[in-house]
Order: C-alpha cells, then structure tokens, then sequence
C-alpha cells in the first residue's frame, strides 16, 4: 500500500505547528502519529462530564497554518484535527464520582484514551462508501500515546449519522463557537452530555 504522507499538516490555534513526520499506513488503517504536545498546542474548547461511563472527556482542536476558522458552523479546512482525551473521574465510597466546587467531576490526573481525527484529501476512500465521513482519519491510543489496536470503523460508524452539513462532528455548536473567538484560549464552559 502507498505510504500517505501527514506532513507539517495541523499547527495549533494559538501557538507553534505540531511538526509531524511523513508517517505510512498504521496497522488499524490510519496514517494519523500520535500527536506529542498537543495540549500545549491545540485549544481547549469543551469539557464534557460523561454520567453514563463516569468520565470527562476534554475537546481540543486545530487548525493548519494559514486556516481561517469558518465564518458559520463547523466546516474544518484540510489538516485540522480534533482530539479527544478521556479521564475517569475519582469514585467516591459510594462508588459514584466525586465532584468539586462547581459541582464537576474531578478526574483522575492522566487520559486512558485519546481519539484523534485529522482531515486530509483523500482519508475517506479507506472506508466503505456507506462508512465514509468526508475526508477525516481517525485513530486512538492509550493515555501515554501508544497506538491502541482498534478498528476505526467503529469511530466512523458513530460520525456517519451526523452528516457533512456538522462535519460529521458530534460537538459542532461548541467548536464553531471556539473557532470563531480570537481571543486567546481561555477554559471552555462546561456541559453536562445528555447521556
């Protein structure tokens, strides 16, 4: 199979370029590396708590050099990418999750998963025509950055129902909202998933 090629490709909203290297096919079929330093790098743009799994996931994304943020919903230029980094929330006695002041899980200090898609020419044509979430690669890895051996086309399958007009993305009003404020990073709000 031809080596694609993921180069220089995603720099972060505020600052740098995450610099990666030309990377071949991984094993689950993506060509998307793990991307070091991406918390410094991408902007934080929604905290989700999950009741029904007792997590918190943390949205971050960015944009290529250059890329203007879309004037109206959430339409990604090629080589954005969007992260996912999930926590477990620290369990009370009772075995439900502990909250803090402002009545948010409290996490455990480092991800178990971190789920990343990137947009490039031509990533949809891995997948069935049916599975097919325009140009968006997908891969996940553990909490400390090694590739997890997982078939993407679950991923897919899960972004497929919400259709091009959101960019088959599930957090669409939450990023539009991040893409299109100038100022600089700041802690997203807070939004309880509805399940």
């Amino acid at each position: 199979m031809r080596a694609l090629m993921l180069a220089g490709m995603v720099a972060g909203i505020v600052a740098g370029t995450l610099g990666f290297a030309p990377q071949t096919l991984a094993q689950d079929g993506s060509a998307v590396p793990f991307p070091e330093g991406f918390r410094e790098r991408l902007r934080l743009y929604a905290v989700i708590d999950k009741p029904d799994r007792k997590i918190v996931r943390f949205l971050y994304v960015g944009l290529p050099r250059g890329a203007t943020a879309p004037r109206e919903g959430c339409q990604l230029p090629e080589g954005a990418m969007l992260i996912r980094e999930e926590r477990r929330a620290v369990l009370g006695a009772d075995g439900q999750p502990m909250r803090d002041p402002a009545g948010r899980y409290i996490t455990q200090p480092d991800p178990f998963a971190i789920s990343v898609r990137v947009k490039r020419a031509g990533a949809g044509e891995q997948f069935p025509p049916r599975l097919r979430t325009g140009d968006w690669d997908y891969a996940i890895f553990h909490g400390d950055g090694s590739r997890r051996q997982f078939n993407t086309t679950q991923c897919v399958a899960c972004h497929v129902p919400l259709g091009a007009r959101v960019d088959y993305t599930q957090s669409c009003a939450a990023l539009g909202e991040a893409l299109r404020d100038a100022r600089p990073a700041r802690p997203p709000a807070r939004y309880d998933s509805p399940g």
